[in-house]
């Protein structure tokens, strides 16, 4: 219609002024964006707080490693930066889910490999750098040292214990790709077009699929959840639990979402 204006129309019924064709193309942004930060930062950002969390309280090493972290985070260029200012929660979801991707395919990687390497890998990874987020947190907040260790000690524990058990499911439905890989690699292609035209792969896809979804959303919800209340309860400013948990929920739901397709096989 000549003069129509969609983002006018939008306002005038009171949602937000913004064209389909804009929400998806933010939505498709703002996951690539993710990706990439999850890439290029969030594995060296990373491994600076880990090693800020296992240094002596107050040394060099420890402001060595703490001001490694802000410096990663300092050095992702404004293109790069989240922006869900005003998105819906799918956006916000998977831009959250894309940026955890990455470091979470190194370790399930790694465990598909060996998983006496890879489980202590990620468990360590995620546990040693909330760890020092949570100490972090409580001691600027007001907490006390004492505290802070404290708080600090169980997020490593609660979140070295559910990426534990998220990598080992992930790297179930790796595993699966990879023999369905390595079947069509070794086949001819009359057998490669047989199989991905065989409805038999279809329901242990959409059962590994399920099952990473379910444990991947879960376990995120837990870690955040807990994370958060172990912080309110040892002196950090309050924040809601649930809520919390909730991002990590659809964080961790967009994640397994967008590691679908490495487990057809």
């Amino acid at each position: 219609v000549k003069g129509y204006d969609p983002d006018k129309f939008a306002a005038s019924i009171g949602l937000a002024p913004q064209s389909a064709l804009g929400s998806a193309g933010k939505f498709v942004a703002e996951t690539g964006k993710g990706l990439v930060r999850g890439l290029a930062y969030g594995l060296p950002s990373m491994v600076n707080k880990i090693g800020a969390y296992v240094s002596p309280a107050g040394s060099d090493a420890e402001l060595f490693f703490a001001d490694g972290a802000d410096s990663w985070d300092r050095w992702v260029p404004k293109s790069l930066r989240q922006d869900t200012a005003g998105a819906g929660t799918a956006t916000r979801w998977f831009a959250s889910g894309a940026e955890s991707l990455p470091p979470s395919l190194v370790g399930m990687a790694a465990t598909v490999v060996n998983p006496a390497i890879g489980v202590p890998l990620v468990a360590g990874m995620y546990g040693g750098s909330s760890g020092w987020d949570s100490y972090r947190k409580v001691l600027e907040d007001g907490g006390g040292y004492e505290n802070a260790r404290t708080a600090g000690a169980l997020s490593v524990g609660i979140n070295g214990l559910g990426e534990a058990v998220g990598d080992l499911v992930g790297a179930k439905l790796l595993t699966g790709g990879l023999r369905g890989i390595n079947a069509l690699r070794r086949g001819s292609v009359d057998s490669a077009v047989a199989a991905a035209t065989n409805p038999g792969w279809v329901r242990p896809f959409l059962a590994s699929n399920l099952e990473n979804a379910a444990v991947q959303s879960g376990t995120e919800y837990a870690q955040n959840y807990g994370q958060t209340a172990v912080e309110n309860a040892y002196g950090a400013k309050y924040a809601d639990p649930h809520a919390s948990g909730m991002e990590g929920f659809g964080g961790g739901l967009a994640m397994s979402m967008l590691m679908a397709p490495f487990g057809i096989g």
